[in-house]
């Protein structure tokens, strides 16, 4: 004699492990889709957080008065930072040089630069 409550039960937990294994096939699926995208991102931030690598020129301290006071002639605002990253000069040179021009008035300090 054949227990048909029995078999329905076997019946049931196949449906249910079958659809556990399509869960979790779908699961893993993404998981393996972010892991893809996570690495992505990963290698962009690694690429853009690095930071710049600025080879300085070498001259004379003459010259890089010179340049410097040219680059203020263009009338923008420029912070230290600026000019040694654009000038490709050691920054305590620009400081210096820049104090120099201030003092001579060749340079205005901005106060409401921000």
């Amino acid at each position: 004699m054949v227990n048909w409550g029995c078999l329905g039960m076997h019946r049931q937990e196949a449906i249910v492990q079958s659809t556990r294994r399509k869960t979790d096939d779908r699961l893993l699926n993404k998981i393996k889709r972010l892991e893809r995208r996570v690495a992505s991102l990963e290698a962009i931030t690694l690429a853009t957080d690095r930071p710049d690598v600025i080879v300085l020129r070498t001259m004379s301290r003459e010259q890089a008065k010179h340049e410097i006071r040219e680059l203020f002639g263009s009338g923008a605002v420029l912070y230290f930072s600026d000019i040694a990253r654009q000038l490709r000069l050691d920054l305590p040179l620009v400081v210096e040089i820049c104090n120099e021009l201030i003092s001579e008035g060749n340079v205005e300090v901005a106060t409401d630069a921000v």
